[in-house]
Formats: structure tokens, C-alpha cells, sequence
């Protein structure tokens, strides 16, 4: 007969086995099988920049990620207004990271159909890594569609650089599956999505929270992330889901120094103003 030990810690080595078994896998911008739509819209540039954070001559067409806070990142001015991407895949959970900034736009996300509008704004002049979706408790077993395109401008935007709302830049870091073992369950489901106040602190620990938004996109809720990560060209990373919060980078240019770079800049301090 088994003993009350037993009988105790039997049931807490399968949760454990259990939480082994579910894996992050992320899908960099550059994976085929990410289906990109609008103008433009794909792999990017990101403005290199020297030891005190400024922006380096000689880089028409970047972005600025003042805290290089990724590697590679897809983008667009969405000029035609039908920016997107699209990533059908199988897994418990879906999450999306971004390039954010305080002229971020509303996103719309579809999963499977359903649509949650979420407020892409951080108080961040140059460009931040967040996390501006992520569901939980699908069912692994099946084929799911997500998709990302730009609504329209946020009503908590910087009012000072885009008062007209004109400024609608797409962007996509990396989609971010969850993979479970065939007897997890679906049935406790989690949404999370953004807030705009720039104090996202999703990361690879569970329990990570997510505050709530003010714009009037779906608010915020908590979500228990599994801690195993693996990206997508077999390569292990450890920091899937991760935000940053860039360092202040002040600017004179009405397009501000997270927006593409069109042409040179002239550094004076710790302002770069934009030269056209």
C-alpha cells in the first residue's frame, strides 16, 4: 500500500513533468513562414548606433532601437494602409513581440478568427521590445491562424509628433508558439494583451503581468508562461518573451527617432535632428 508521502508528492511530479513538457518556440521575422501583406512590409534595418547612443551616419532607412533590444524585426510605414502578417501554426499558445514606441498604433490581432484590438503605446521615443499579445490554453492539437495588422491611430499617442494620427508604423519582432505535450488541456484559456503604460513585464518567469490598457483595447490580464524556450532555427534562447525599456532619445524631427530614417542625421549632444 503506498504510503501518505507518496500519495502527496505523486500528483506534484506530473504537474512538474508537465510544465517540462510545454516549450516556446520563436518564429523570427525572417521565417517563411510568416506571410507578410501591404507595401513594403518585411526584414527592416535597424540603425546601428555608437557608445553613447547616437545614431551613425550613413544608414538611410532604419529604424532606431535605441536599447538593441533585437536583432531583427520586420516593419513598414504602411503607406498603402494594409500592413500585416499572418503565421498558421499548431501549439497551446501564441504570443506576438513588437518594435513599440508613444506613436505606436491600435493593432488588430485575429486568432482563429477572433479579433482583439490592442494599444501598441509606450512612452518610448526610440523603438522598445514588448509583448503585445499573447493566448494561452489552445487546443495543441490543432492547425491555428493569427494574424496582425494596424487599425488605426491610438488615442494615447504623443499628441506633440503625430496630432493627426498619420503615423501608423507596422512592426513584428517574432511570433512565439507555445508547444505541449498531447494530454495538456484547452480548457483553461488566457488572453493577454498590452497596456500602453509602458510597464509591460512580460518575460520567461511565470506569472508574469500584464496592466491593463487604457485606450479602450481589450484590457490586460495575468498568464503563466512556460519558462522552455527554444527558437525556430534550433538554436536555444532562453529570454523568449522579453520587453524593454529604450533610453530616452530626443529628436527635433517631426518623424521622431524610432520612425524610419530617410535621409542623414547630425548629432549635437544628445539630440539627433533630422536632415532633409
Amino acid at each position: 500500500m503506498l504510503g501518505p508521502k507518496f500519495a502527496l508528492f505523486a500528483p506534484l511530479a506530473y504537474l512538474a513533468t508537465r510544465v517540462v513538457a510545454d516549450t516556446n518556440v520563436t518564429v523570427v521575422d525572417t521565417d517563411p513562414a510568416i506571410v507578410y501583406s501591404g507595401q513594403g512590409t518585411g526584414d527592416a534595418s535597424i540603425c546601428k548606433v555608437d557608445a553613447n547612443g547616437n545614431i551613425q551616419a550613413g544608414q538611410a532607412g532604419c529604424y532606431n532601437f535605441p536599447t538593441q533590444c533585437t536583432s531583427s524585426v520586420a516593419m513598414s510605414q504602411n503607406l498603402d494602409g494594409k500592413a500585416g502578417a499572418s503565421f498558421t501554426f499548431q501549439g497551446s499558445g501564441i504570443y506576438i513581440n513588437s518594435g513599440l514606441n508613444d506613436i505606436s498604433p491600435i493593432y488588430t490581432v485575429t486568432l482563429d478568427g477572433q479579433a482583439t484590438d490592442v494599444d501598441g503605446v509606450r512612452p518610448s521615443l526610440g523603438f522598445t521590445c514588448g509583448m503585445l499579445f499573447g493566448k494561452s490554453g489552445l487546443d495543441p492539437t490543432a492547425q491555428h491562424t493569427i494574424s496582425l495588422t494596424v487599425k488605426g491611430p491610438s488615442p494615447n499617442r504623443n499628441m506633440t509628433t503625430d496630432p493627426n494620427g498619420k503615423i501608423l508604423v507596422f512592426s513584428l519582432i517574432n511570433f512565439i508558439r507555445t508547444t505541449a505535450d498531447p494530454g495538456s488541456s484547452s480548457s483553461n484559456s488566457t488572453t493577454v494583451t498590452s497596456g500602453s503604460n509602458g510597464s509591460n513585464t512580460a518575460n520567461t518567469s511565470a506569472g508574469a503581468t500584464i496592466p491593463s490598457s487604457s485606450s479602450g483595447a481589450t484590457s490586460a490580464d495575468t498568464s503563466t508562461l512556460p519558462t522552455t524556450s527554444t527558437s525556430s532555427n534550433s538554436s536555444t534562447n532562453t529570454a523568449a518573451l522579453t520587453t524593454s525599456s529604450a533610453t530616452d532619445f530626443t529628436t527635433a524631427s517631426i518623424l521622431r527617432s524610432g520612425v524610419l530614417v530617410l535621409g542623414a542625421w547630425a548629432t549635437l549632444g544628445t539630440m539627433s535632428c533630422y536632415v532633409f
